[in-house]
């Protein structure tokens, strides 16, 4: 059996984002086992009711709620503090972090680094024509 994976994932009104993001995850961790830690860090939308939803008909979704906005990084320490798996992943909701690339970074885990770091060399721009 595979060990357990954890995805910390901070959300500040990311309503819109929850779905896909969760889709992205879901379809890039199929055959692991993995546990998906949102952390919803005071948000004024609906952010916390979308991953509610996700959580009654997903067991693998958990779900952090501060009463108020920390900020990012007490958002990612606090999934991180809770994460239960022998490797935590930290993805930003607004899928500036691609999750078609967690089957990389768990590979790179596997074959021994201790810290996968993605680095983004160069930018996409759709819709716009340079000359």
């Amino acid at each position: 059996m595979t060990q357990l994976i954890s995805v910390v994932v901070p959300a500040f009104n990311e309503e819109l984002n929850i779905p896909r993001i969760y889709e992205g995850i879901r379809t890039a961790m199929a055959g692991e086992r993995y546990e998906l830690i949102f952390v919803d860090d005071g948000s004024s939308d609906s952010t916390a009711a979308r991953i509610r939803e996700l959580r009654a008909a997903d067991s693998s979704v958990r779900l952090i709620r501060f009463g108020r906005n920390f900020g990012h990084q007490a958002a990612l320490a606090a999934g991180l503090e809770s994460a239960r798996g022998a490797a935590a992943i930290t993805l930003d909701c607004d899928l500036q972090h691609p999750p078609e690339l967690l089957p990389q970074m768990l590979a790179a885990w596997r074959h021994g680094a201790k810290i996968v770091q993605m680095v983004r060399v160069g930018t996409e721009v759709r819709g716009c024509s340079t000359s």
